[in-house]
């Protein structure tokens, strides 16, 4: 973790206002410190259970550290997908920035041997040149909140409203193609909360899958 993404985590989260940004200070280890290995194969091991698909969005500075999960996720057809280099405020950045983080993510899963198609900018938060670095390297589609009409988008569903999922309650939705956002580390605390979302809904689909269609809903992860 760097000063820089720390900084960036609590610039985001100011925009909300000092409450949000108080109650989202206790997700900090979830949302930028680096995860468990395990924490990802006993996801794997639930969406079995399921006969669920999911999309998984991993920084590029860490996917090294996940090669056997990685291994065993695409095994069971799950999608690796991009989720920037580090973890930092792309929206932030001049063009040319934003170009050189993506290339670096590029290079970081191309030793892997992959080529994602997926790209979720970190906090959800894009813009037109982010879109257009990404149309420019080869991504196939977006997963954020905001839309500027480069890419295809699966729009992801408010974060934090795990808990009105599980109550049976509508999450708001301004796009018939959407996702639902967890983090691994949220998951270990409180693997009920998955379980539930898989039980009253069906995930068939990964967020490539729901790219090319015209509406639908999928299961996605951040990992760090």
């Amino acid at each position: 973790m760097t000063l820089r993404e720390v900084l960036d985590f609590f610039r985001f989260e100011a925009r909300f206002g000092p409450l949000t940004a108080l109650r989202d200070m206790a997700t900090l280890p979830g949302t930028v410190l680096s995860g468990d290995g395990r924490e990802l194969c006993r996801i794997a091991r639930t969406l079995k259970a399921h006969k669920a698909k999911a999309t998984f969005f991993f920084v590029g500075k860490t996917v090294h550290r996940y090669g056997k999960e990685i291994r065993l996720l695409r095994r069971a057809g799950h999608e690796i997908a991009c989720h920037g280099f580090g973890h930092v405020l792309l929206s932030r950045l001049p063009l040319e920035r934003i170009s050189q983080e993506l290339a670096l993510a590029k290079e970081a899963f191309a030793k892997l041997g992959m080529k994602p198609l997926g790209f979720r900018p970190p906090y959800l938060d894009s813009s037109v040149e982010v879109e257009f670095a990404c149309r420019e390297v080869g991504f196939g589609y977006v997963s954020c909140r905001s839309h500027y009409g480069h890419l295809p988008n699966v729009f992801v569903k408010r974060p934090y409203d795990w808990e009105r999922l599980v109550a049976g309650l509508r999450i708001p939705v301004t796009s018939a193609r959407s996702c639902h956002l967890f983090h691994p580390r949220f998951v270990a605390a409180r693997p009920e909360l998955l379980e539930t979302a898989l039980e009253r809904e069906r995930f068939p689909k990964t967020l490539l899958q729901l790219s090319r269609e015209k509406e639908g809903t999928g299961l996605s992860f951040d990992v760090y």
